[in-house]
């Protein structure tokens, strides 16, 4: 398990490749986990609220997840998966957002050069953890486990426990 970046630097800069090359050689899935966003991302983002909601915003009911997508669709758009096709992420929350957003996502994929589009690399790279929806399993949830998880073309692994 590994938090989305080291102080300013996200995890797809390229000071992390050996880690990832060795985590794909072992076999060994890369879990991302959230992380408090950044000074400069909460002040311009989550900040003018009262500290309770400041905070509540940029962790469990919103930053964290986004902060966790964005860096798994860097990875994906940095080249890593090209580089370390065996490489394995697991992301938490129902895929911490990016499976709500694949089809705007997939626009990405030529844009950055990849050999495979965004939602390839999510089908065959990463495990989107289901466990922990903390009560939240509604149905815009269901649905989106409904269309990826349902099987066919269109499956992403999951994992799923309530």
């Amino acid at each position: 398990m590994v938090f989305c970046r080291s102080g300013d630097l996200f995890l797809d800069d390229l000071a992390y490749d050996d880690f990832f090359s060795v985590a794909s050689q072992l076999g060994q899935p890369v879990f991302l986990h959230p992380q408090l966003p950044s000074a400069a991302i909460r002040d311009a983002s989550y900040r003018g609220f009262d500290p309770m909601t400041d905070l509540a915003l940029a962790t469990y009911g919103w930053g964290w997840h986004m902060d966790a997508a964005t860096v798994a669709l860097r990875l994906i758009l940095r080249g890593t998966f090209d580089r370390h096709p065996e490489l394995q992420i697991v992301l938490g929350h129902w895929g911490e957002m990016l499976l709500f957003w694949l089809d705007r996502a997939d626009s990405h994929s030529r844009t950055a050069g990849l050999q495979r589009s965004v939602t390839d690399r999510i089908r065959s790279n990463f495990h989107c953890w289901w466990y922990g929806t903390q009560g939240a399993l509604t149905c815009c949830v269901g649905a989106c486990l409904g269309r990826w998880g349902s099987g066919g073309p269109r499956m992403v692994r999951m994992c799923v426990g309530l």
